[in-house]
């Protein structure tokens, strides 16, 4: 059973979490409201206020759409944990320092990537059922993911 289009936040709706660059149907389960609502609530939704509009390029994935994008069989977007954003108009580097800021503040984040050197989008999770990680991480060129590290000249 799925869900229908609903408001989670007041910037925010399931409709967006369903969004797929395949030509799939991948529709978010009603089992999974909570978790995209908590995504929503303590993630996006301040990163919205801050930044204005979030556009969400892959957020709950179905096990097909999942596969035909690549994604990990581990990946936390098949359990609406996840999503990948960025904010029109806003440096990414400015959407990125705010998440590494607010991470070092206790900010509930599971895991944060940003593809800096490939599609320059930012994966970001949260998860009520466990302690989140707090997991930075910058994915290279070459396919690799590192710890994330603030360099001296603030890159």
């Amino acid at each position: 059973m799925t869900t229908t289009k609903k408001k989670l936040t007041p910037n925010f709706s399931t409709d967006e979490f369903e969004v797929t660059s395949t030509v799939l149907v991948n529709e978010l389960p009603r089992k999974y409201m909570p978790r995209v609502l908590a995504l929503c609530t303590a993630i996006l939704q301040p990163i919205r206020d801050r930044f204005g509009p979030v556009t969400i390029t892959s957020g709950y994935r179905c096990a097909e759409v999942n596969e035909m994008v690549g994604g990990s069989s581990s990946s936390q977007h098949l359990t609406a944990e996840a999503c990948d954003f960025h904010c029109p108009g806003q440096p990414t580097y400015d959407v990125w320092d705010y998440i590494v800021r607010m991470v070092g503040m206790d900010w509930p984040v599971d895991q944060a990537i940003w593809y800096k050197e490939t599609t320059g989008h930012i994966h970001i999770s949260h998860t009520t059922r466990k302690k989140n990680r707090r997991q930075l991480l910058l994915k290279k060129k070459d396919g690799s993911y590192v710890a994330w590290e603030r360099h001296e000249d603030g890159n």
